[in-house]
């Protein structure tokens, strides 16, 4: 159980939109029923309970606990080169710098580990994921650096 369970990944839409819930299943003579949900992580719950139905003939029924966690979050500081060879001679010979440091944002796995508790009725399934935090740092870094803007004009 503990394999399938740890084999359940959060819907990347619903971590984009930072989409937190529950899925309640049951397991009916004509299949699972899915009684309470977001959309988004249905699917995801239903596979799951799927494998544990297939295991354990005690899933009759489930929930599904969707969260979203803190990321582990690591900044790396990259050197690039400014310009192309001549644009770098320039600086040089200016006595500017020639080099800049970029720092990326690099995210890590959920903190927690997906989890069941089998000694409740119904079974109670935790999910963990992560809502992406270094797009946000990143496009605040682009919309803040002074970047030069060309104008196109349009003939007509």
């Amino acid at each position: 159980m503990a394999k399938i369970v740890a084999g359940i990944k959060y819907p990347p839409l619903a971590a984009q939109a930072r989409i937190q819930g529950e899925v309640h299943l049951s397991l009916g003579p004509d299949g699972i029923h899915v009684i309470l949900g977001h959309p988004l992580f249905v699917p995801a719950a239903t596979e799951s309970f799927k494998g544990l139905v297939e295991i354990s003939s005690e899933a009759a029924k489930a929930i599904y606990h969707f969260t979203l966690t803190e990321p582990v979050i690591a900044t790396k500081p990259v050197i690039v080169k400014k310009g192309n060879a001549i644009d770098r001679l320039i600086l040089r010979v200016r006595r500017l710098k020639t080099e800049r440091t970029v720092t990326y944002c690099v995210e890590g796995p959920p903190k927690d580990q997906n989890r069941i508790d089998t000694s409740k009725r119904p079974l109670e399934i935790w999910v963990y994921g992560v809502a992406p935090h270094c797009l946000q740092e990143e496009a605040t870094q682009l919309a803040a650096s002074p970047a030069p803007v060309k104008l196109i004009q349009r003939r007509e």
